[in-house]
């Protein structure tokens, strides 16, 4: 057998090409081509130009430099985690058991390694709606620069849940 013969006639494992489709059907036809563009930048336009470049993606991308805004600071982290809880104390009504538990569950950052990760921050974030919303509108009105508040931009409608939960 040829060395192309062989190229040409192997078996990728299952988890690669359940990933390949994923991010084909994810982003297209050239998933590569978005981080090609986002890690071209100088290092000091990185973070404006990497949540530029996710806004094209819709509500996905919207969401993801949401997760990506609370878990680039500690500080963020826990005023997340808080609002969440008073948020639970007020409300004081819960289906199910696990509902609380999933209070002090930090949101989820999807990630180019697995396949499913922005499959489970999108599953992870339709659970956490209100208190990702809750969040945004409690940094909207005390938070003293624009810099420590979630961009407009990347604010989520209406709309833009209903897109995420199909």
């Amino acid at each position: 057998m040829a060395e192309e013969d062989i190229r040409n006639n192997r078996t990728r494992c299952f988890g690669h090409t359940v990933n390949l489709a994923a991010r084909a059907f994810l982003w297209g036809e050239d998933p590569d081509s978005f981080e090609r563009e986002a890690f071209t930048e100088a290092a000091f336009q990185v973070e404006e130009r990497e949540l530029r470049l996710w806004w094209k993606r819709g509500a996905v991308g919207k969401l993801h430099n949401i997760v990506w805004f609370v878990r680039a600071s500690p500080q963020r982290r826990e005023l997340m985690k808080s609002l969440a809880c008073s948020q639970r104390d007020e409300d004081d009504y819960h289906l199910f058991e696990e509902d609380r538990a999933a209070i002090d569950v930090e949101l989820m950052q999807n990630n180019e390694t697995r396949w499913n990760s922005t499959f489970m921050m999108i599953q992870h974030a339709i659970r956490k709606r209100e208190q990702i919303d809750h969040f945004i509108t409690y940094l909207d009105t005390k938070a003293a620069e624009p810099r420590q508040r979630v961009p407009v931009q990347d604010h989520l409608s209406q709309q833009d849940w209903l897109l995420l939960a199909e």
